[in-house]
């Protein structure tokens, strides 16, 4: 468990300094137009919190899934995805999109992690 995290936070690291030095440093790349790329850029760190938690989160949906420790998906599903589609109605446009997906990925990621003692214990009534 432990190497499929280390792995996933390695190449997480990676994809999210891509993620933010493309349109930071290198905006050209992508457009010359001003107006995008000054939402391109405004939603960066958006892009990059939600990658972040998109990739703890989806990792530890495997090890739990692989361990059939499946309790809290369907609240943490349901609850994810309203806050996904209330932030988008606060913030509509790119910009919400953005934030509901980085809420999204911080809710799962957060109940994810907060469930590691319950497949901790899991583990060691196994072996």
């Amino acid at each position: 468990m432990w190497a499929q995290l280390g792995l996933s936070s390695a190449l997480n690291v990676v994809v999210t300094a891509l993620t933010y030095v493309m349109p930071t440093l290198f905006p050209q790349t992508f457009t010359s137009d001003q107006g995008v790329i000054k939402l391109f850029q405004s939603v960066t760190p958006w892009a990059c919190l939600a990658q972040v938690g998109i990739t703890y989160a989806q990792t530890l949906d495997g090890i739990y899934i692989g361990r059939g420790n499946l309790k809290h998906y369907a609240g943490i599903m349901m609850l994810s995805t309203l806050a996904c589609y209330i932030m988008f109605a606060f913030a509509p446009g790119l910009q919400g999109a953005w934030v509901g997906l980085a809420m999204y990925a911080a809710l799962r990621a957060g109940v994810n992690i907060l469930a590691l003692p319950s497949l901790m214990a899991g583990l060691k009534a196994s072996t």
